[in-house]
């Protein structure tokens, strides 16, 4: 993993923007939105190392600035981004596609304590705010989850989806 390519994407990603990488720093400290993200980065970059202790430190440091309690080993794509950063749940064994965009307290998470299998979400997908997505179900490319949705199965690509538990509520083919 290629940590500055990963966090410039991200920045990208968030001001529509390809400027220059010095104020990609600079906009770290002023967004939480992009502090949060690199703090991830930093910690999935170091859990990758090896540097466990390192990895562990940007891991508790997100979640005591912003209560984001997301495992290093989770498998997150580029363009990452988190509108409103706070209380984001995401389970080690989830895997997330290209271009995710989640809002503030939603869990991504396995189904009960003897399961390692959590969700994946491919590519373009926006999981609105109390999202709730638990078990071993795929969601598809281009989906809108809703917000306070129970997803306990799997969504095909385009959907729009919503409801507790959640239900397809609509076929978007103009994304």
């Amino acid at each position: 993993m290629n940590l500055f390519k990963y966090i410039k994407k991200d920045y990208y990603r968030l001001n529509n923007k390809n400027k220059p990488v010095l104020f990609i720093f600079f906009k770290s400290y002023i967004s939480p939105s992009l502090k949060s993200v690199i703090l991830f980065r930093l910690s999935s970059y170091f859990y990758g190392k090896k540097l466990f202790i390192l990895s562990k430190y940007f891991y508790l440091k997100n979640i005591r600035c912003f209560g984001n309690d997301i495992h290093p080993s989770t498998s997150i794509g580029e363009g990452l981004l988190f509108p409103h950063p706070n209380g984001i749940v995401i389970s080690g064994w989830a895997k997330l596609g290209n271009n995710i965009t989640i809002f503030q307290q939603t869990t991504i998470g396995i189904k009960n304590l003897n399961s390692k299998s959590a969700p994946t979400i491919k590519d373009n997908c926006i999981i609105m705010a109390g999202a709730k997505l638990y078990g071993d179900i795929t969601i598809g490319n281009n989906c809108i989850v809703g917000s306070n949705s129970v997803v306990i199965e799997s969504f095909e690509n385009s959907s729009v989806i919503g409801g507790i538990p959640a239900k397809l509520l609509k076929i978007n083919n103009e994304r």
